[in-house]
């Protein structure tokens, strides 16, 4: 039932004669977030709660007539878990809304009809913009027993997040954009409410119950445009 909202929209968009849209993929390495010392034989390695993951994301496109500002709002899935083997069971779901917005500040006054580059200039001009990128998140956080199929805590918090970051279109069709983009996210902060449980645990020690999580990523975004 969770993907039901990426599917609904989908469904919109693909029918709608003059719908444009885009998906999206990438990498995220997760910074500095919660600490997690587990004891493992009387030798303890810290880590963060969690350190990698992944996210997919639909959104569809809009822009002002007369400025090279571009609007995304994107609805987004992302998954993080934890790479050390101590740590196998432990995972983030994340369900999110962004409100991404695109400026093309070498072409902000062009008349460009990209993405289908119609027009004549500079690739790169047109092509390279800033993304600035507001949202807001559900996360759901479930952190498993090393050796053991069961799960020591769940957390759920709904919390706030700003992105950045770079992008540059490359028109491969008048149908079809493809653009390569890095960027990065910070949430405001997060508190477990189950702190003491997981401190309880036998062999678990988490160091602190505050953290304002932080995303490096790099990824794709493929726009279409159904109007061309």
């Amino acid at each position: 039932m969770k993907i039901f909202p990426f599917l609904t929209l989908l469904l919109v968009l693909s029918v709608s004669a003059q719908a444009q849209f885009g998906f999206n993929g990438k990498y995220l390495f997760a910074g500095d977030n919660w600490q997690l010392t587990p004891s493992t034989g009387g030798q303890e390695e810290t880590s963060d709660l969690f350190d990698k993951g992944w996210s997919a994301g639909v959104d569809y496109w809009f822009r002002l007539r007369n400025k090279r500002i571009e609007f995304l709002p994107e609805l987004n899935y992302t998954q993080l878990n934890n790479s050390l083997a101590a740590y196998a069971n432990n995972e983030a779901k994340i369900y999110s809304f962004f409100f991404n917005t695109n400026i093309y500040f070498l072409d902000l006054p062009g008349d460009c009809d990209c993405p289908t580059w119609s027009k004549e200039g500079p690739t790169l001009k047109k092509g390279l913009f800033l993304q600035l990128s507001p949202g807001i998140s559900y996360w759901d956080m479930t952190l498993g027993a090393a050796t053991e199929d069961v799960n020591l805590f769940a957390d759920r918090h709904l919390a706030f997040s700003m992105g950045a970051g770079l992008g540059f279109d490359l028109g491969l069709s008048d149908l079809i954009t493809f653009t390569p983009m890095v960027n990065v996210r910070y949430f405001q902060k997060i508190t477990l409410d189950h702190f003491d449980t997981i401190n309880a645990q036998a062999g678990e020690f988490v160091s602190n119950a505050e953290a304002s999580p932080l995303f490096l990523s790099a990824g794709v975004r493929l726009g279409i445009r159904l109007d061309h």
